[in-house]
């Protein structure tokens, strides 16, 4: 990808123009998320496949977060139900250690397409949370200078033209 590259540039233009491109690349990050979403529930459906009986070693959640992006994360199947790291925690290796050398490669795979689809998720939620900022300043300096704030200092005239 070059700097010419048009299907994936966000233009973020300035305040006073661009706003249907910028819009645009918005809508973008959201119909990318969605995508990140449907991978998700597929990956839960084929471990559900992979692992028929219950109870499961571990089972594989998705956890929607309020905050509008989602993740994928292992859950304790015979206790409370919590969240755990299957390969980095004390709980973890010890489910993994009672386990066939099948069983846990087969889970190995599954967290590791569990690992991609969180940081894609989380790569797309950070540019679409920056971008909504980033909009809402735009949106907040535009209604600055279109309003009647010209007694506050600045001009719009003078402003456009630094653009």
């Amino acid at each position: 990808m070059d700097d010419n590259d048009q299907e994936y540039y966000i233009p973020f233009k300035g305040p006073f123009k661009g706003k249907g491109q910028n819009r645009k690349a918005a809508r973008q990050l959201d119909a990318e998320m969605q995508i990140i979403r449907e991978e998700m529930v597929q990956l839960v459906d084929r471990y559900n496949a992979a692992f028929p009986t219950t109870p499961r070693p571990v089972n594989l959640r998705i956890l929607r977060r309020s905050t509008a992006h989602t993740l994928l994360s292992w859950r304790h199947a015979r206790h409370s139900g919590s969240y755990l790291q299957l390969f980095s925690t004390k709980a973890g290796k010890e489910i993994l250690s009672g386990l066939g050398p099948n069983a846990v490669s087969l889970l190995a795979k599954f967290d590791l397409e569990r690992l991609r689809l969180n940081f894609h998720c989380k790569l797309i939620w950070s540019a679409r949370h920056a971008y909504q900022l980033y909009q809402e300043g735009l949106d907040s300096q535009a209604a600055w200078f279109h309003s009647d704030n010209k007694s506050k200092g600045l001009q719009t005239a003078q402003w456009r033209g630094m653009g």
